[in-house]
């Protein structure tokens, strides 16, 4: 009852210290001052705690789902949210120069907007009334929001979602712009624009016969004196505004410029994920390289990292011209010597064939011994070292890694790998498994059941065991703008 009155109403401070003080004496039986902070004994077991109950993590964590509520962008966005909207708009600094309408501010996650959270004492104008406080419970959302991080930040926006943003202070601009034109003011006054798709139905497609002059008679002009009833009167100026809004987003979030042609191809989205290979019988899963975002609810990251990831458009790997085989298949595995002791020696192996130059051994550096460790650096080395525009196919008895680079992959990375071990090494895998601009393949074969290929990495991966290691650390850095920082808000449970 406790817990669904503190998500319903939420729970004063006081009521949390009481019951923080409760779990202190019932642990220590009433004794004095406890040996052990409360801190450490809400650990797991498993790091030397007790899993007492952890009332202020409790509340965070409900905190955090009001969140996931509130910036729930799509039709089922729930009414208190609306609401929320209301009092959050009308709690903006005036250093923050927005001297907008109400229409102008839409949600400070996706605005260069925030709210003050101020007390009635704070008043910035002496002349008028004092303003209300915030609730109590939206002030704790927010600073939960400040407090871990949560942001706008996605790799590959949809168009859905690029055109869900608001139009006036995006959050996602390359260059400031004044609203305090004439024209901007038109656009959202007269014409209404509230989001980008309401920019591109007047910038998009402009007849030829359109003319920079306020009498311009082009039908796209026309439909905009009608729209507003002849009270927009220079719709050309309107048009300008708008492709001068449009101009100044970061390139991720522009819905006018797209990825590089080719982008969507090698593979094609259609063509990722499991099939069966008519002529080997074999199940071949096709890596998917594309992390597109379809939902701006998807884009909201909570324990993102500063800076995050980069506003220009994602790339990958440019073509070489260079012409190669039609598929190149290379086994991987990875052997451990005395696997799960503190002298364990592991290494990987890479055999491309009978006396192939590229066939290598290598020993695995860095504290983390185990034979996962040493199959998975053995993909790593091969994703990284093979033409980046040459078909690849790899075939590796692990199906921890297969299945981690593609059924698990698209959780993990929305979870934000929480939980996953080696996960720095799976992130590596796939930024460059992205930043490939051909077919990447996994095939999963049965390990020592006499393939020629598995048979002859399994040997050369123990003896890269046995080899000292090149460097004392793994190299784990990879492209950027691969990888979004931190987890999906709204996939947290």
């Amino acid at each position: 009852m406790t817990q669904y009155l503190t998500k319903v109403q939420g729970m004063p401070g006081s009521v949390e210290r009481t019951l923080t003080d409760i779990v202190r004496k019932f642990t220590w039986n009433g004794e004095g001052r406890p040996a052990v902070g409360l801190d450490y004994l809400c650990q797991d077991t498993e790091d030397g705690g007790k899993k007492v109950l952890d009332i202020n993590a409790r509340n965070e964590a409900i905190h955090v789902t009001w969140l996931q509520s509130y910036l729930n962008m799509e039709d089922n966005r729930p009414t208190w949210a609306f609401v929320a909207d209301e009092i959050l708009a009308a709690d903006v600094p005036i250093d923050q120069k927005i001297a907008d309408t109400r229409q102008a501010r839409v949600n400070q996650f996706t605005q260069t907007r925030h709210s003050r959270m101020i007390t009635p004492k704070k008043t910035e104008d002496p002349g008028q009334p004092p303003k209300k406080p915030i609730p109590t419970d939206l002030k704790e959302m927010l600073r939960m929001a400040k407090k871990y991080n949560v942001k706008l930040e996605a790799i590959l926006p949809s168009k859905e979602a690029q055109t869900k943003m608001p139009v006036l202070h995006h959050a996602q601009v390359h260059q400031p712009i004044s609203y305090t034109s004439e024209a901007a003011k038109c656009l959202r006054d007269k014409h209404h624009v509230t989001t980008i798709n309401d920019l591109l139905a007047i910038t998009e497609n402009l007849p030829r016969n359109h003319l920079d002059r306020c009498n311009c008679i082009c039908p796209r002009c026309k439909e905009l004196r009608w729209r507003t009833q002849s009270t927009c009167k220079r719709p050309n100026k309107c048009i300008i505004k708008a492709q001068e809004i449009l101009e100044s987003l970061n390139p991720k979030w522009d819905p006018t410029k797209n990825p590089k042609e080719g982008f969507f191809t090698r593979p094609e989205p259609k063509e990722t994920g499991p099939t069966m290979n008519p002529v080997t019988g074999e199940k071949e899963i096709v890596f998917n390289p594309f992390t597109v975002q379809k939902k701006l609810t998807d884009c909201i990251q909570i324990f993102t990292e500063p800076g995050g990831n980069q506003p220009d458009i994602v790339t990958r790997a440019e073509k070489s011209g260079t012409i190669y085989p039609p598929d190149t298949v290379v086994y991987t595995d990875g052997s451990c010597i005395r696997n799960g002791q503190d002298s364990a020696r592991a290494g990987s192996r890479i055999w491309y064939g009978p006396h192939d130059t590229r066939n290598t051994s290598i020993r695995v550096a860095g504290p983390e011994q185990s034979n996962q460790m040493g199959e998975l650096l053995a993909i790593l080395h091969v994703i990284k070292t093979h033409p980046p525009d040459a078909e690849l196919t790899i075939k590796s008895d692990s199906k921890y890694a297969i299945e981690g680079l593609t059924t698990h992959l698209e959780r993990w990375e929305s979870t934000g790998w929480s939980g996953v071990r080696h996960a720095e090494v799976f992130k590596c895998i796939t930024a460059w498994s992205r930043h490939r601009s051909n077919i990447t393949k996994y095939i999963w074969v049965k390990g020592h059941s006499g393939i020629d290929g598995n048979e002859e990495a399994d040997k050369l991966a123990r003896r890269g065991a046995e080899d000292e290691p090149s460097c004392e650390h793994l190299d784990l850095t990879y492209p950027p703008n691969k990888i979004p920082t931190g987890a999906k808000l709204a996939a947290l449970s």
